[in-house]
């Protein structure tokens, strides 16, 4: 199989279906689906005179707040970690 070939057609696909989604007058499912991330810790390393910021991950995860909305009509999916909170009342959603 000639892998250019293929790689085009995908990539023609693919700008269909953003052409398709960029005119779609979108009808929104929104979805509330936390995501797991794991907890690291901070380290810095010193290496002759350079210092420099190391990540360690700790094995332990947290629960972070995420949200997904999916349009009914061209599939679009997007997501955000944005939340607003208002005062008057406990309410929380998502901001996109």
């Amino acid at each position: 199989m000639d892998y250019a070939k293929r790689l085009e057609e995908l990539e023609k696909e693919k700008r269909e279906i953003l052409k398709i989604q960029a005119h779609c007058d979108h009808k929104w499912v929104t979805k509330y689906d936390p995501v797991e991330e794991e907890i690291c810790t901070y380290e810095q390393r010193k290496q002759g005179s350079d210092v420099y910021t190391v990540a360690i991950p700790t094995g332990r995860y947290k629960l972070v707040p995420r949200w997904s909305r999916k349009c009914e009509k061209c599939g679009k999916v997007e997501y955000t970690k944005d939340e607003y909170h208002e005062t008057i009342s406990v309410s929380r959603g998502p901001r996109f």
